[in-house]
């Protein structure tokens, strides 16, 4: 495995999602011939006057409090890059085969709004209709981790 793709709109799903996918990552990591990376992805609607400062500065703070955490141990090279685009399962499909993603790791929330289990509606879109293997990570693992961050 070569290339990790990890959405993130910054919520805890999402940050539990980066920890399963570095682990992922550097669990099947490429051999020697070749580095193995993930790269946490934004998608933001483009907005007139909404600077893209502070989304890249919290892409910048997922990165570092990820990297802070991995230690070592991970040898996994992280990358961030904000997208604009108004669908974002759209955007997240287009960049995951554009730059040969070998995974999607999405967190899910685990409930929608009638009670019912559910992934959420873009980690839903995404794995419906994406031709890049997604794993789904389910609340149970990203709270864990989130609740010691």
């Amino acid at each position: 495995m070569r290339r990790v793709l990890v959405p993130t709109d910054f919520s805890d799903p999402a940050r539990g999602a980066l920890l399963v996918g570095l682990s992922w990552a550097s669990g099947l990591r490429a051999g020697s011939d070749g580095a193995t990376s993930l790269t946490a992805l934004h998608v933001q609607p483009v907005r007139p006057g909404v600077s893209d400062d502070d989304a890249s500065a919290a892409l910048v703070r997922e990165l570092e409090h990820l990297r802070e955490n991995a230690g070592s141990w991970a040898e996994v090279e992280l990358h961030g890059r904000a997208e604009h685009g108004e669908d974002a399962a759209l955007e997240i499909e287009r960049f995951a085969i554009e730059h040969a993603s070998d995974l999607v790791v999405m967190g899910t929330r685990g409930l929608r709004a009638s009670g019912e289990a559910g992934l959420g509606s873009v980690s839903e879109a995404v794995a419906i209709r994406n031709r890049v293997p997604t794993l789904l990570v389910p609340p149970s693992v990203w709270q864990s981790y989130t609740a010691r961050g």
